[in-house]
């Protein structure tokens, strides 16, 4: 699947997380990262390579 930054995959992601009893503060604790990096990356407001690893790494873990 194609998934873009934006409004939409943050929706995704959330709600991907409630229904596994987790949520962005505790993926992103698990995983070793600020939430605010998580929240800004799916966004689309950070970019980079350092970013993308981190979409693609929740979006496998939670919507894949």
């Amino acid at each position: 699947m194609n998934y873009t930054p934006g409004k939409q995959l943050m929706k995704e992601v959330r709600a991907a997380l409630i229904l596994k009893d987790s949520n962005l503060s505790k993926w992103a604790a698990a995983n070793g990262v600020k939430r605010q990096n998580v929240s800004k990356a799916l966004l689309g407001e950070w970019i980079g390579p350092k970013a993308e690893a981190l979409v693609l790494n929740i979006i496998h873990e939670t919507l894949e």
